[in-house]
Parts: structure tokens; C-alpha cells; sequence
């Protein structure tokens, strides 16, 4: 072939280029420095193909880890870098800390029954219209109108205490330094959802706790006879009739066993009809001989209305033909619907009202999570992201080029001096072989020899060198590379002595440091050490375990229930003062505070575990310390406080309502004849109360009607309570104003002790802000605080006033429930009756009814003054918050009532010196303002709240500052 010749003379002159190959040419005409110089440029190149080989075979097998980076990136970069590296992006956000109303909406889903017409005030009063007095006191009709108030009020309840605590939920914010994917953001966000229904319920269900344990342990009378009976009985030696309070006894069906209310916290009995009168068993009501003509699936009976509707169930009001059998006991109807069992629901039919209040009636939260809206709002300053490979080959360029240009260097230098080697030892080797015989030359010649070789090499030591044989040239070469040395030298000792001389500052870097490293680094380092958290806000429960230790009363026998109710006297008269009468109840109140204690502390602990520490960096062993004692010391302090304030207010609006005890410590009944002083009165015979009890301690009376901390001594004191008419404000002024004082300072105390644990919690932010949007975030800040103080006075406060009234417990001030007594016998039963005000209003169906105050003649009801703005309602408590103060602004009106106060008979003796409230002064209240708003702002005109921003920025104390030109 043709090609054949060509690629003949291809092969051959790249062969001879390749043989002749020269890169260590000095231009020499030695041949044996030229084939010495060609030698080292075979072994140079075989070295270097080596090399190259086995650095491209390394680089392209091993797994290398690169590092990416993408500055300010949208959503949708985000979204596909972590499609693609979902354990190791990092995204910081330029916002740690961002409001979950910027990217959550919240609805929540009630259970049907709160929004059913079994709630409505129409069902409420046709339940409540039947003859008591023809039912025996466990007959389910006797509750059910206050089972029915009493879930319309824990449905309201519920509904206000979750929307409050979704609207807190709301103004907190997200904290995390990274930006949270999609999902994660979801769970985190359903998480935080989930303990804020877990705090919702326990503001509910603790202060209910609390109020259905003071009512059990104090013993309060219910006007349905389903825990005492009045019982009116003459005494024939003394020739006048007396009223008793007798305790109630359930022997159950099938048992011999007494249950007693006095002595048993409850006695559960199912919810039996009867459809025949009653008879007078005297307080003993045996199931095995009243035999129930029907029994409602689901409903109970129990010794309190409260008790009653929590172990009831809502079965019946699902059943048509239940609630068909239930509505034919009444006379009259009404068209109701039952509840729908069609509806999807996690509750079912058979779930007591107990589980849907611990469950704030809640069907499901709905939240809307906006991821968008979220990520502006993170707005991530960059991304970082790492990833191993194999086979870059870019990688493999890049580091082969790389690597070659050092090898070639390299090479270069030691190609020549392995060749050189080569050939000496190969050299001396032919030498010793010629000849082993010849003489050795002295060592001193050797030494001599190897002087004159060094002295020559740097004599003519070239690093100029340009293989010119021009004898100047090559002179100039040798001078400039000496000069070039002592020039390198002296820069280099230039270079040794301002390093050593000068302070430098150098940044050191430990990847994920362990807690030994750390505290190492913190002995040697310890006013520069900065270590950032990965993760910034940290639940308590990681780090911190609290276990409450009780007094030993509260695991002692003394607080058992065979100990108290031993204690229990039975068929003694009564001697008031002597503690024997009261002290079963005495230790059962110590067994509450135990329990109540314990089921606080618990809740308080869990609620605790979930709060987060927010800290963005590490910090020392001694301020971890530190900071964890005084987060513990509040949190110990605020839950005090949180409980002290709770029972206060409680205790307050009990003793205010001076609820009729059944070991009668506050009082006792006697019965009058009020057609002696009232002429055409329907009923002539009345039980009225006397507040007989009351105390002297260091000379000074103390009545129970009116102070609660009476504590010994023994005096008579004789009040008639309903003589003359409810409405004057002459029998009951002393407790309305009474309790307004104990409002005032209770509202101080909740005030102080909110304004002290606010103080303690941080304020958290990444970076220092602009003074604007600090003022601005402050009072948002601020706001939010007042707001939740008062909500969670205002919550426990109502929830106190619904439970309390709709329990239906008599007070002593007989403004809710009475007797009365149309003929006499020997022996017989009396139920109590509500109280029909003027209006035509039952305080045994609402709570807030009301008639103007005043001053009124004895036994009758002409009013001879009404007092503006003092509203008679249902109970103190009640009256107070429909009031207002229109009449205290007024001096005219304040005398005018002392007028007749003091000249209008029954008489109050003196006239007091009081002066008006100031009506110039500048309130945000107005006269005509219902007092229960200003209870519920805590009677704050104002509070002033002082911000500094020049300490905010000392405690900031910015590391430093960046900007972008």
C-alpha cells in the first residue's frame, strides 16, 4: 500500500525524536553529559506518565465530598435542592424568630352538642318547669335543666378558652436559625397545636377541679334535695317549730350499703324516672323498694349537678325514642331535635361529659399552614449544601494539571540526581570489579577533594543560567544569583522577626466540639470561645426533671378517707365552734389541697417540659447553672401564684355568695311567720337565715357573713336575711361592697404577680433592630401580656360564677333559692323554691337576672328610694357585676340613700362620712360602665410600661455590624 511508506517515515522520525529526546539540554558537546542528559529525560517522563496514571486513576475512583453554595435562593431553588440533598442543606434564615400568623390560620371544630338547641335558654326553661316537688330528688328531671345549663356554660367556656389560647398561639413565634422544609414545618406547626390544646384544657379543667373539690369539701346544700333535705319538724318541749338539715342516704340497687353524699364524694345512681309521687323517707332513699319506672341509657344522678353531668353521657339525646320517652313526662312540649349521629365525630354516643370538657369539646383544629408565606418570611440569606461523587472528571483535570505542574518541578530536580545515582553506583560497582587491589587515598585527601568540589559548585552556582558559553554572561549570571541569596536571606530574617514581634489573631475552628473539647477550650479561651447551638430553642424537658417532694401530711394517714370519715358525728346536736362537729370535713379539706396540690404541680410540670430555652450559643457549666436556677425559681414562683390566685378569687366569690354549708358553720335557719307582718302573702311561712355564727379574736367581732378569716372565740350574732325584700340594699350592702374590696385586691395581687413572671421572660432576636421596630414589636409584645392576664382572670372568674350558680347551692342571702311553707305538720319534707324577681325572671334558669336596688318599709314591697346602677341579681357575686358605680360618682344620691337607709325602717342606726368618687377625674371607665368590665380589666385605669432601647442595645451587644455597597 501507498500509506504504508508514509506512516513507515512517520514511525521512524517520531522514534529518532523520541530516542534524541533532550529536556536537560545544556547545549554541551560532551557526549557523556548528552547521554547522561537524555537518560534523565527517559526516566523523567516515565516517572511523570506514572505519576499521572496513577493520580488520575485515585482521583477518579475515589468519593469526593464538594460543598455548594446559592446565594439569596427563591422557593423553587429551595424546594429542588432539597429534593436532591435533604440531610445536609442548610438554609439560614434571615428571621429566627417569625409569627405564627404570618403563615398559620386556625379554625376550631366544636362538637356538635355546643351549637345544638339542647343549649338554648328555650330547652333550658322547659326542662326546668316541672313540679319538683312531685319528684323524688333522684329522678333525672330534677337535674337535667342544670345538666343542661351546666354544659351550655363548659361549651362556652371551652369555646372562649380555646380561642383565647389559638389567638396566643397565633402572636408566638417560630424560632429556628435554619429554614424548615415543607413537611417538617407541618409536624412542628401540628406539634405546637397540640400543647396549646393541652394548655386550653388544663386552664379549664383545673380551676373546674378546684371549684367542684371547695364545694364537696365545704358540704354546700343544693336547693334539689339531692345531697341534704330541709326537714321542718315541732318541738314539742319547747312548744315551736324547727327546721333541720338532714344528709341524704342511697342504698343502691341490689346492695345494703349506704352511700352518703356527707361522707362519700359521690354516689352515682342511673338516671331512673319515676312516674309516681313521692313519700317522705326522711332522707334515706333505698333503690331496692323505689323501683324506677324507666331508666335513660346514659344519664346518672349524683349528689351535685356538676358530678351529675360529668359522669353523664349525651346517648339519650342521640335516641329518638329515648328523648320521646323523656318528653312525655312533661305537660307541656317542645319540638326538638336530637343529635345527629350521622356526623363524623371522635367522640362517641357513650363518651361522659367528663371526656368532651377534658377535651374542650374540640371535634378538630383545623390549621391552614402556608408554606410561601412562611419562606418569605425565613427568607434565607444563602444555602450550603455537601455531596459526594465519583468520576468529576473537571475534578480530575483540574487536579491533574495541578499536581503536574509541582511533579514537573519536582522531577526536574531530582531526575538529574537519581540518574546521577544510577550511574556512580553503577560506576563504582565497575570499578570494584577492575580492581579490588588498588591503593586507597588518605580520608584527608577524600575531605580535601570534597572541599574543592563544594567550594567550585557554589562558586559556579547559576540560577540565571541561560546555556550561554559567553564568559561575561555567564559571570554576570553567578553574581546576580549571589546578589539574588543575600537578598532572600535578609527578607527572610525580615520576615522571622515581624512575625515573632507582632500579635497576631487567629480564628480557630473545631467541627461539632464534644462537652470535654468544649470545657478544655473554655479554661484556655475563655473571653473569646463562641461555640453556636445547631439548634437554638431546646424544650426544658432535655435538660431539666423536676420531681416535687410533698409535706409528709400529704402521704400520712390523716388524709385518708377511713381516717375523716370516722371522725363523722351522727345524731349529735350540733354546737357551733366545737371542732369535733366539723372535723371529718377539716381533714377532708387538707386531703384536697393534697390532691389539688398534686394535679397543679403535675400540669404545671408538664406545661413546663414543653416550654423551649432559647440560647444561640453554648454557655459555661456556671451560667448554665445559673440561668436554669432562676428559670426554675419562676417557673416555682408562677405556679404559686397561678394557684394562690386561682383559689382566692374562688374562695372570694363563695364567701361573697354565702353558700349554705350542711354542717352549718356560717349559719342556721329558723322559720317565721311573715303574715304576722305582711298581710295577703300566699305562703305566710318562711325559712329565713340566721348568721349566727360568728367569732371574737383579741376583743373584736368577726362575723363569717362578712369576714372569712374568722378564726376562734365564739358570739351571737342574729340577722334576718329575707325581711324585708331581696332588693334591700340594707341587708346585703355590707357584702356587695364587701366583696368589690376583695375584688380590688385580688386584682392588685393578679396584676403584680403577672407584671413579675413577664419580667422574667426573654425577648429574642437574631441581630439588633432599628429603634422603630422595636417600639414596634415591644407594645405588641406588651399588649399580648395584658391581654392574656386579664383573659385568664376574667376565664377563671366566669367559669367560677357559671359552675358555682349552676350547681344550684342555696346561699344564706336566699337571693337564688328559698322556702316556703303554705300549711304545717308535724314532720315534713320542704324543697326549695327559685327566686321569681319582679320581672318574671327564675333564678333557677338564669343566673343574671335583675331588678333595681334600694331602700324599701320593712316587711313590704313599696320602694321608698332606688339607688341608680345597683342591680339586684340572683346571688353577690352576680348583683356586683350588673351593677355600676353611677350612684358612688354622685354625692347627692350617696346621701340621699343614707337618708333613708337611716330613717326608713328596719333602720341602719348611723349615717357613715363617705364622699363621692371624683367625676372630674379622667378615667377610661365611665359611670354607666357595668362593673363586671371593670373587673374584667382588673380595675386598670392604665398601665404604664417604660421601654428602653439604649438597654436593649448594652444587653445586645452586637459582635459586629456588615453592610453591602
Amino acid at each position: 500500500m501507498r500509506i504504508h511508506p508514509i506512516w513507515q517515515l512517520w514511525y521512524n522520525l517520531l522514534r529518532e525524536k523520541l530516542v534524541k529526546l533532550n529536556l536537560f539540554d545544556t547545549q554541551s558537546s560532551d557526549s557523556n553529559i548528552v547521554r547522561r542528559e537524555i537518560l534523565t529525560t527517559r526516566l523523567f517522563l516515565i516517572l511523570l506518565a506514572v505519576s499521572a496514571i496513577i493520580l488520575t486513576l485515585y482521583t477518579s475512583l475515589s468519593v469526593q465530598i464538594s460543598n455548594g453554595f446559592v446565594s439569596s435562593p427563591t422557593h423553587v431553588v429551595y424546594r429542588n435542592l432539597d429534593e436532591k440533598y435533604p440531610d445536609t442543606l442548610k438554609c439560614p434564615c434571615e428571621k429566627i424568630s417569625i409569627p405564627y400568623k404570618t403563615f398559620v390560620q386556625t379554625v376550631p371544630l366544636m362538637h356538635q352538642v355546643c351549637s345544638s338547641p339542647f343549649v338554648s335558654q328555650s330547652w333550658i326553661v322547659f326542662t326546668f318547669n316541672i313540679n319538683n316537688s312531685r319528684l323524688w330528688s333522684m329522678d333525672v328531671r330534677t337535674q337535667l335543666s342544670t345538666i343542661w345549663q351546666l354544659i351550655s356554660a363548659l361549651c362556652q367556656s371551652a369555646t372562649n378558652t380555646i380561642t383565647h389560647v389559638l389567638n396566643e398561639f397565633v402572636e408566638s413565634s417560630l424560632i429556628s436559625l435554619t429554614i424548615l422544609s415543607e413537611n417538617l414545618l407541618k409536624a412542628k406547626t401540628q406539634a405546637a397545636l397540640d400543647l396549646v390544646r393541652q394548655k386550653a384544657s388544663s386552664a379549664l379543667i383545673r380551676p373546674l377541679t378546684l371549684i367542684n373539690r371547695i364545694a364537696q369539701t365545704n358540704l354546700f346544700m343544693t336547693a334539689l334535695s339531692t345531697n341534704y333535705i330541709t326537714f321542718l319538724w315541732y318541738q314539742f318541749e319547747l312548744k315551736k317549730l324547727a327546721v333541720s338539715f338532714i344528709e341524704t342516704y342511697y342504698i343502691l340497687k341490689g346492695s345494703t350499703n349506704n352511700c352518703i353524699c356527707l361522707y362519700n364524694e359521690s354516689c352515682p345512681i342511673a338516671g331512673n324516672v319515676f312516674f309516681y309521687d313521692p313519700w317522705d323517707t326522711y332522707g334515706v332513699f333505698d333503690m331496692n323498694t323505689i323501683i324506677a319506672n324507666q331508666t335513660l341509657p346514659g344519664l346518672v344522678f349524683d349528689c351535685t349537678p356538676l358530678q351529675t353531668t360529668l359522669g353523664s353521657t349525651l346517648e339519650c339525646f342521640y335516641n329518638q325514642s329515648c328523648l320521646d320517652i323523656l318528653l312525655m313526662t312533661y305537660q307541656n312540649t317542645i319540638n326538638i331535635s336530637i343529635l345527629d349521629k350521622a356526623l363524623p365525630s371522635r367522640f362517641t354516643p357513650a363518651s361522659t361529659i367528663d371526656i368532651l370538657i377534658n377535651e374542650l369539646f374540640i371535634e378538630q383544629i383545623l390549621n391552614e399552614t402556608n408554606y410561601n408565606s412562611y419562606y418569605s418570611q425565613c427568607a434565607p440569606v444563602y444555602c450550603s449544601y455537601t455531596y459526594s461523587h465519583r468520576f468529576d472528571w473537571i475534578y480530575v483535570a483540574t487536579t491533574l494539571i495541578a499536581f503536574l505542574g509541582g511533579l514537573n518541578v519536582t522531577l526536574r530536580l531530582i531526575t538529574p540526581y537519581l540518574i546521577g545515582l544510577i550511574l556512580f553506583l553503577k560506576q563504582k560497582k565497575y570499578k570494584q570489579n577492575k580492581s579490588n587491589n588498588n591503593e586507597r587515598l588518605p580520608i584527608q585527601v577524600h575531605l580535601k577533594i570534597l572541599c574543592q568540589k563544594v567550594q567550585m559548585s557554589i562558586m559556579n552556582f547559576n540560577l540565571f543560567d541561560n546555556h550561554s558559553r559567553d564568559p561575561f554572561e555567564i559571570k554576570r549570571d553567578r553574581i546576580a544569583t549571589r546578589v539574588f541569596i543575600l537578598l532572600f536571606v535578609i527578607a527572610i530574617n525580615v520576615l522571622i522577626i515581624n512575625t515573632s514581634i507582632s500579635v497576631q489573631t487567629i480564628t480557630n475552628t473545631i467541627q461539632n466540639p464534644s462537652q470535654m473539647q468544649y470545657e478544655k477550650l473554655l479554661e484556655r479561651y475563655s473571653t473569646t470561645l463562641k461555640c453556636p447551638c445547631n439548634i437554638i430553642s431546646i424544650p426544658h424537658k432535655e435538660f431539666i426533671q423536676i420531681t416535687p417532694i410533698y409535706h409528709q401530711l400529704c402521704e400520712s394517714d390523716f388524709i385518708q378517707s377511713w381516717w375523716y370519715n370516722s371522725l363523722s358525728v351522727k345524731g349529735a346536736d350540733y354546737i357551733p365552734g366545737n371542732f369535733v362537729f366539723f372535723a371529718a370535713s377539716y381533714f377532708r379539706t387538707l386531703a384536697m389541697f393534697c390532691e389539688i396540690a398534686d394535679l397543679t404541680i403535675v400540669d404545671a410540670i408538664r406545661r413546663f417540659s414543653s416550654i423551649m430555652f432559647v440560647n444561640a450559643q453554648v454557655i459555661s457549666h456556671n451560667l448554665f447553672d445559673s440561668k436554669t436556677k432562676d428559670i426554675i425559681d419562676t417557673f416555682i414562683n408562677s405556679t404559686r401564684a397561678e394557684f394562690a390566685n386561682s383559689l382566692s378569687l374562688i374562695n372570694e366569690v363563695v364567701h361573697a355568695n354565702q353558700y349554705i354549708s350542711g354542717m352549718l358553720t356560717n349559719g342556721g335557719p329558723a322559720i317565721v311567720n311573715v303574715s304576722s307582718y305582711i298581710t295577703s302573702v300566699e305562703n305566710p311561712y318562711r325559712i329565713v337565715w340566721f348568721n349566727q355564727i360568728g367569732l371574737k379574736t383579741n376583743n373584736q367581732t368577726c362575723s363569717c357573713g362578712i369576714d372569712p378569716e374568722c378564726d376562734r372565740g365564739l358570739l351571737g350574732i342574729n340577722v334576718f336575711r329575707t325581711i324585708p325584700g331581696i332588693s334591700d340594699l340594707r341587708i346585703r350592702g355590707a357584702a356587695y361592697f364587701g366583696f368589690l374590696a376583695k375584688l380590688c385586691k385580688l386584682s392588685q395581687t393578679t396584676i403584680k404577680n403577672a407584671i413579675d413572671q413577664f419580667l422574667e421572660t426573654s425577648f429574642i432576636s437574631s441581630q439588633i433592630m432599628p429603634q422603630s421596630q422595636f417600639n414596634i414589636q415591644m407594645n405588641e409584645t406588651t399588649s399580648q401580656f395584658e391581654t392574656n392576664t386579664l383573659v385568664q382572670f376574667s376565664h377563671v372568674l366566669q367559669l367560677t360564677r357559671d359552675v358555682i350558680d349552676k350547681n344550684t347551692f342555696i346561699s344564706t342571702h336566699l337571693l337564688n333559692w328559698h322556702w316556703s311553707v303554705n300549711s304545717i305538720d308535724l314532720y315534713q319534707t320542704i324543697p326549695a323554691e327559685a327566686i321569681m324577681l319582679n320581672n318574671e325572671c327564675s333564678c333557677g334558669v338564669r343566673s343574671d337576672c335583675s331588678e333595681s336596688g334600694g331602700i324599701y318599709t320593712s316587711f313590704s314591697n313599696i320602694k321608698n328610694f332606688t339607688m341608680p346602677g345597683i342591680n339586684v341579681s340572683c346571688s353577690v357575686v352576680e348583683t356586683l357585676m350588673q351593677s355600676t358605680f353611677e350612684c358612688l360618682y354622685n354625692q347627692t344620691c350617696i346621701d340621699e340613700f343614707q337618708h333613708y337607709a337611716t330613717t326608713v325602717p328596719i333602720v341602719i342606726s348611723n349615717a357613715t362620712n363617705v364622699t363621692a368618687m371624683k367625676s372630674m377625674l379622667s378615667s377610661r371607665f365611665s359611670s354607666h360602665i357595668a362593673i363586671r368590665d371593670i373587673v374584667g380589666a382588673l380595675f386598670i385605669e392604665k398601665l404604664q410600661i417604660n421601654f428602653s432601647y439604649s438597654a436593649f442595645y448594652q444587653r445586645c451587644t452586637p459582635a459586629y455590624c456588615s453592610y453591602t455597597l
